[in-house]
Parts: C-alpha cells; sequence; structure tokens
C-alpha cells in the first residue's frame, strides 16, 4: 500500500528522530447490505477489521454476510 511506502519520521521524546513503518489495516461493513442496525453493523465491521490485523496485516477486508469477513 502507498502508505507503507511512505518515509514516516517521528521525534521521540528524548528529541532523538525516529524512522518507523506505518502500515493501514480497514475493516468494512455496509449498511444495509450486511446489517440492519447500527451496532450490528459496527459488529460486523470490527469483525473485519480484526481479520485485517492478522498477518500479513496491511490489508482491507470487507465483511460477507454469507461467510464472513473476506479480503
Amino acid at each position: 500500500m502507498l502508505v507503507e511506502r511512505q518515509d514516516a519520521r517521528v521525534e521521540g521524546r528524548d528529541g532523538v528522530i525516529h524512522r518507523v513503518n506505518v502500515t493501514v489495516s480497514i475493516g468494512v461493513a455496509v449498511f444495509p447490505e450486511h446489517e440492519k442496525t447500527p451496532g450490528d453493523l459496527w459488529r460486523a465491521a470490527n469483525h473485519a477489521l480484526l481479520l485485517a490485523k492478522r498477518p500479513p496485516k496491511n490489508q482491507v477486508v470487507f465483511y460477507s454476510a454469507e461467510g464472513g469477513p473476506r479480503g
């Protein structure tokens, strides 16, 4: 992903500049296709997010009502 290729530098509390790697993991659920209530939609997206955070991380996972999240 583009975010991962960026050169990120962060100044620590000690004043030292550190190079860090940044990745993005995203879980997606769509209303009303995947769930009908706000709470259920949040749970579906959160479940997809937890899968997106599993190795190899740095991915987008869409929720699938038929079989759970899919990448």
